[in-house]
């Protein structure tokens, strides 16, 4: 059974003061996420290590700002190319795809959109990558919030190849092709 995942942010672009990515690391209802900095450039990256030497990872769940709310997030997973994996440029990635995050209109921005992606993958190392805001008065700064991510999967580290995870390359995603989220 899928057990929740840890993991530690190894590398971002960039964070506002007091929302660095690192607050994503610890699941708490009190944790205040990562913020982007004030009129970034985008797409803004993010990149984690999960616990462990490679894991199958079966559902990501992202849950976004109530006014600072993406226009998507492109997730990705990765693999070491050595068995020093200190080096991110050492990563092996695969592009899993998308998902689109709502307006938040609708709710007059009080909602967070929690987004729940099933998946079946085998890797060390997710990357998230934010994309342009969605324009709304609440939003000055043209910011993106990730108040939560949660990594669900199992130990895969006897899915070994010359001492290194290899990324499950049964899960055939294009880039461009959104991830379908569940419902929950």
């Amino acid at each position: 059974m899928p057990t929740r995942i840890g993991f530690r942010v190894i590398g971002s672009t960039g964070a506002e003061d007091l929302y660095d990515p690192q607050s994503l690391e610890v699941a708490s209802p009190l944790a205040r996420g990562w913020r982007t900095p004030r009129f970034c450039p985008y797409p803004q990256e993010m990149t984690v290590r999960l616990d462990g030497r490679a894991t199958r990872i079966r559902k990501i769940q992202i849950l976004c700002h109530q006014h600072l709310i993406p226009n998507r997030v492109d997730i990705a997973v990765g693999a070491p190319l050595s068995i020093d994996d200190r080096n991110i440029g050492d990563i092996k990635w695969k592009k899993l795809g998308f998902v689109s995050f709502s307006t938040n209109e609708k709710t007059a921005f009080k909602q967070r959109e929690l987004k729940s992606v099933l998946l079946d993958v085998v890797g060390a190392y997710l990357r998230v990558s934010v994309h342009q805001n969605h324009v709304n008065h609440h939003n000055l700064f043209n910011q993106v919030g990730i108040v939560a991510i949660n990594v669900l999967g199992d130990d895969a580290s006897h899915i070994m190849v010359h001492d290194r995870p290899e990324p499950d390359l049964s899960y055939n995603l294009s880039p461009s092709v959104p991830l379908s989220p569940s419902h929950s």
